[in-house]
């Protein structure tokens, strides 16, 4: 209780420390109903003390008070005030106990002050964090097969690099496949084959968790020959261009790690073709069509 009395003091001494001659007219219109027992303020004190508390706020409009102060029970020493407020079609009810009688006009001031005032506004929201920067750049490695240009299809390894931007996206790609073999039907004679391959694409799709791209680019696979079975052994070298589209689908695991498959189709600019010296029957001739797939994991950054 003492702790009670304590805070209306407190509050007591900061709204009229705060008054001024300015805020000496109220803009509240009050309309009170004050029952007591004989002894404690009367109405007339209990209005001015609620109109001398209501002058330091700001705000207008009618206030309804409802205020009663009664005995609390036989056993229990002191009185017992119940406030009750109609603000702006809000309503409240507030209990508050009272050791002295004569303390009840200035505790129900206050209390119809706490009831009027606004509440204090609420803090600004924290600002959203800041945006994560956009990752434009990936490296990519994982195994691939070729097949069109060297005999058969080559199984190798390659590392991809791209930039992408909105729906865009610009890729280099290269590998270096494992040689393949080849010889001269019903003959001794052959030859052992192995390819390197670089390309540049531009592709356009629509970013997402998966991500489906069409490109369409170009190509060269550089191919070395070298013949077997025979006394000597010859190496030649050949560079193929050639036109390639294909398209490419990337799931992201993780922000930074994605996987990705590709598939692509090309069409050699040069005809190319490998013979033993002295024999009509090529080993090995690059066919009309290129292919080649990959399975990369890729990282972005």
């Amino acid at each position: 209780m003492k702790c009670c009395l304590a805070t209306i003091g407190a509050l007591s001494a900061l709204l009229w420390t705060a008054r001024s001659a300015a805020a000496a007219e109220a803009s509240h219109s009050i309309a009170l109903r004050w029952q007591a027992p004989e002894g404690c303020p009367t109405q007339p004190q209990v209005d001015e003390e609620i109109r001398s508390a209501l002058a330091q706020l700001q705000g207008h409009g009618e206030v309804e008070v409802s205020a009663v102060v009664s005995r609390r029970e036989a056993d229990a020493a002191g009185f017992s005030l119940r406030v009750r407020v109609a603000h702006e079609g809000q309503t409240g009810e507030r209990v508050l106990p009272l050791e002295d009688c004569q303390d009840a006009s200035r505790a129900a001031a206050l209390l119809v002050a706490l009831s009027v005032s606004n509440p204090p506004p609420l803090p600004a929201p924290p600002p959203p964090p800041p945006a994560r920067p956009e990752l434009r750049w990936t490296l990519g490695a994982g195994p691939r097969l070729a097949l069109g240009i060297a005999p058969e299809v080559s199984a190798g390894f390659g590392l991809s690099a791209s930039y992408s931007r909105s729906f865009w996206r610009l890729s280099a790609r290269g590998g270096a496949f494992a040689p393949s073999h080849h010889a001269i039907p019903g003959r001794p004679l052959g030859g052992s084959f192995q390819l390197f391959t670089g390309g540049v694409f531009a592709c356009a799709g629509y970013p997402g968790a998966v991500t489906f791209y069409g490109c369409f680019g170009g190509r060269v696979d550089r191919l070395r020959g070298r013949g077997t079975g025979g006394s000597a052994s010859f190496q030649q070298s050949t560079n193929i261009a050639s036109l390639a589209a294909g398209v490419t689908l990337e799931w992201s695991l993780t922000r930074r790690f994605r996987l990705r498959t590709e598939v692509e189709a090309g069409y050699p600019l040069a005809d190319a073709r490998f013979t033993i010296r002295n024999e009509t029957t090529p080993v090995h001739e690059v066919d009309a069509l290129r292919g080649e797939a990959a399975l990369e994991l890729a990282v972005a950054f």
